[in-house]
């Protein structure tokens, strides 16, 4: 059986099988099922990066989501302090794709512990992206975390590939960013990337309805009279 083969395996091989799912988004079940049920007898012996992964390959695999798990995951994180930044970005990432109610002090705490300068000087290009897009998707709002991060990302620019860079302009898109002329400059580089593989435009975005939404992004924020309160300078 599963269950007695996965038994005889200690912690950490555990942990493997289950980051070799999520990276190659091929997902056993029943060894999933058995995971939940290991976390939830053994919660307080797994480290905190360890529980982010079972929870957040469940959650890719459209598995039940384990509630019990997250509130615990919760708690745990509004205790813990000087956590790095990738366990940030991945606090993010499984709160904002479990799509709870009443998460955004979560939020809040999380992006509170981002604004420090030295702690966003440390972070990698690909990792401002993706707090940038979990910002887009939250409801908090911090123009002076919001400028520290772009300000940071820009100067890295040339660090961004496609993929983070396709990110970033749907990140931006979302949040109505109303610098036209910075975001034609992303969305240039955007273009010569995917270009430079020869790709065409829908291979890089599957995922929008029409290849054209993106080139329209500058005028479409341009008409649009309700900004993000983010870039309200009247307020």
């Amino acid at each position: 059986m599963y269950e007695d083969s996965i038994d005889t395996l200690n912690i950490q091989n555990k942990i493997r099988i289950i980051n070799l799912m999520r990276r190659s988004q091929v997902y056993n079940y029943k060894i999933l099922d058995f995971m939940l049920y290991y976390t939830e007898m053994n919660l307080e012996n797994l480290t905190y990066e360890d529980l982010l992964k079972i929870v957040m390959t469940n959650i890719a695999a459209a598995k039940v989501m384990p509630y019990e798990i997250l509130f615990r995951i919760r708690n745990r994180f509004n205790k813990q302090n000087n956590l790095r930044p990738s366990l940030i970005i991945l606090t993010l990432a499984v709160f904002i794709r479990a799509r709870l109610m009443f998460m955004e002090p979560l939020f809040e705490n999380a992006f509170k512990r981002i604004q420090d300068p030295d702690f966003i000087s440390s972070l990698r290009p690909r990792e401002i992206v993706m707090i940038l897009n979990y910002y887009s998707k939250s409801k908090y709002r911090d123009q002076q975390l919001f400028d520290s991060l772009f300000q940071e990302l820009i100067n890295n620019i040339q660090s961004v590939d496609k993929i983070y860079m396709k990110i970033l302009l749907l990140a931006l898109a979302d949040l109505n960013y109303p610098d036209k002329e910075t975001y034609a400059e992303l969305y240039k580089t955007f273009n010569m990337l995917m270009k430079a593989e020869q790709k065409p435009f829908s291979d890089i975005i599957p995922d929008l309805e029409e290849e054209e939404y993106i080139q329209v992004i500058p005028e479409y924020i341009g008409e649009k009279p309700e900004l993000d309160p983010l870039f309200d300078n009247t307020s």
